[in-house]
């Protein structure tokens, strides 16, 4: 990264310049009264993390829709299908006059997949394509937002499609779809949101077995990529056309979609108490941190030594998730998410929508929730949240204190770095509970100003 590159410039620019300049060692301690004398230590704490299910997470996408399935043994089934807009291709088309229909078909272009094992890469899925009845609503941006059975739609995909994983699929739809898309006026399609309000979008699925413990393909389509042909006669005075055979362009999958996302993995929270902790992306089962047994752990260290919280400063804490090698060891690769970093569950004030957030100081540490394969742990730096829980008094703390860890989605644009919680890749994993060998802990660096004997 180049940011990298100008600190190393950076620092060795200043070591040249303090070779000649005289160093004053007494510069500074004025900053800390005489009546205090500074100390510092650290501490380690064991901690208790519990699993829970999100009862609803965000279901919104600006990049990608996906649909399919994918199990294993111990998760069981996660299924997904997925709703978008229809768009013009044109936004200045004009149809002419009574065009006439031909044919209409949809071209979805897939950008990748995800499957537990090599045969199930080519495995056959049924495809399903329905018109939307109802305009989309861009306000249930959560899975448990939508209920697919009173979902208004209506199939238009024709004959029985197949999809075996390739690059592309091809699905002719239906005659009065194809009829009513030649319906769009000039000033509807000009006008996006006019568009909308007749075409409402598509909804995609796939056949899901009733249980499954094997198998399974997750299919992503990218965002802007597929396309909707319709071909039909033109007839227009002005244009000197009649009976013209050309083709208008639609496109699908803009600017949002929302992925409905179902998984199975909620039957371990039942599960009697283990030395592991079950974690998957989306709606799928996490670890969960409850703040105020965490500040009741914190209290109590706190009594013990007899401190006061308002003299203690966090210079870093760090939390540490051990994990066991699995059976098989690429699963750390195929199935392990690659970051784990805490998020708490925020609520909008205007709205009352729930959404998670990850911990804004992800940006500032250097311990980001990456998985270190070597030595089989996830670490992740939360100092400013521990400050402020060691501060914070138990009376004013809420669920929306309480911590979820979650798989993190990473990428670098331009040399900066974006994090978000991964609401795409079907991951699993597992980590250390408290009842392991290796157990999860909180390692923090603290100070404490104390009065001095002397005074």
């Amino acid at each position: 990264m180049q940011i990298k590159k100008f600190n190393i410039l950076l620092l060795s620019s200043l070591i040249l310049l303090s070779s000649c300049v005289t160093s004053n060692r007494e510069t500074g301690e004025s900053l800390i009264s005489d009546d205090y004398i500074l100390k510092v230590a650290t501490k380690s704490f064991d901690i208790d993390l519990v699993q829970k299910n999100v009862d609803s997470i965000q279901a919104y996408s600006t990049s990608v829709m996906f649909f399919g399935y994918v199990a294993d043994k111990t998760f069981g089934m996660t299924s997904s299908s997925c709703l978008s807009y229809i768009t013009p291709y044109n936004n200045e088309a004009d149809l002419g006059t009574d065009p006439e229909f031909k044919s209409v078909f949809i071209k979805l272009y897939f950008n990748n997949s995800l499957t537990y094992d090599d045969h199930s890469k080519g495995v056959a899925q049924n495809i399903y394509i329905y018109e939307l009845d109802e305009a989309i609503d861009s306000t249930k941006m959560f899975n448990t937002s939508y209920d697919l059975s009173t979902l208004k739609k209506h199939l238009i995909s024709k004959g029985s499609p197949v999809y075996y994983g390739e690059d592309t699929l091809k699905v002719y739809l239906s005659d009065d779809f194809g009829k009513e898309l030649l319906t769009v006026t000039t000033d509807e399609f000009s006008d996006y949101y006019a568009f909308k309000k007749k075409i409402h979008g598509l909804y995609i699925s796939t056949d899901t077995p009733e249980t499954a413990t094997s198998g399974g393909r997750m299919n992503y389509i990218p965002m802007t990529s597929s396309k909707i042909c319709v071909s039909y006669k033109l007839t227009d005075v002005d244009r000197d056309k009649k009976d013209y055979d050309t083709t208008e362009f639609f496109n699908f999958g803009v600017s949002s979609a929302i992925n409905l996302v179902k998984s199975e993995s909620t039957k371990l929270i039942d599960k009697p108490l283990s030395n592991k902790l079950y974690i998957e992306n989306s709606v799928g089962i996490k670890p969960y941190i409850s703040a105020i047994s965490l500040k009741r752990q914190l209290n109590k260290w706190i009594n013990s030594m007899g401190y006061q919280d308002k003299k203690i400063l966090i210079s870093r804490a760090t939390m540490t998730l051990p994990l066991e090698m699995p059976a098989d060891y690429t699963d750390l690769d195929k199935k392990y998410p690659l970051y784990l970093y805490p998020a708490k569950l925020e609520i909008n004030d205007s709205t009352n929508v729930k959404y998670f957030s990850l911990l804004s100081e992800i940006y500032n540490s250097s311990n980001v929730g990456k998985i270190n394969r070597s030595h089989l742990y996830y670490k992740s730096d939360f100092t400013d949240y521990f400050q402020q829980l060691v501060l914070m008094d138990s009376t004013a703390i809420k669920d929306t204190n309480d911590l979820w860890i979650m798989p993190v989605y990473y990428t670098e644009i331009s040399s900066v770095d974006y994090y978000e919680i991964d609401l795409i890749n079907v991951q699993r994993g597992e980590i250390n509970s408290i009842r392991a060998d290796k157990k999860p802990t909180i390692d923090f660096v603290y100070s404490i100003y104390e009065e001095s004997e002397t005074n």
